[in-house]
């Protein structure tokens, strides 16, 4: 089954939603919050790009770290969909990773 078409308006709804982070075929897996959902700057010819770019902000437990990588994300309103996730900071609150959708 194909995913989805993801967009600013498919987050929106989930924000400060718990999410499940995991990698297919490792038995573990993450929680964590989407915290933002927001509209990024276009960067060239606004007529070529595929969809209004945006990006998303999950916050993890600050005792759990995950590195850059593709994540099974799982959240009940939204089933299941492949991101990319790079982590972007941390501090005592938590651990923080970005999704950026061009």
């Amino acid at each position: 089954m194909a995913e989805p078409e993801l967009t600013l308006a498919t987050f929106e709804p989930l924000l400060n939603q718990k999410f499940t982070l995991s990698v297919e075929g490792v038995d573990d897996s993450a929680e964590a919050e989407l915290v933002e959902a927001k509209k990024t700057e276009i960067v060239g010819d606004p007529e070529s790009v595929p969809r209004e770019p945006f990006s998303l902000l999950f916050k993890l437990p600050p005792e759990r770290t995950l590195g850059q990588y593709t994540y099974k994300v799982e959240n009940p309103a939204l089933g299941s969909v492949s991101l990319f996730l790079v982590p972007w900071k941390g501090d005592e609150e938590g651990w923080w990773m970005v999704a950026t959708f061009n």
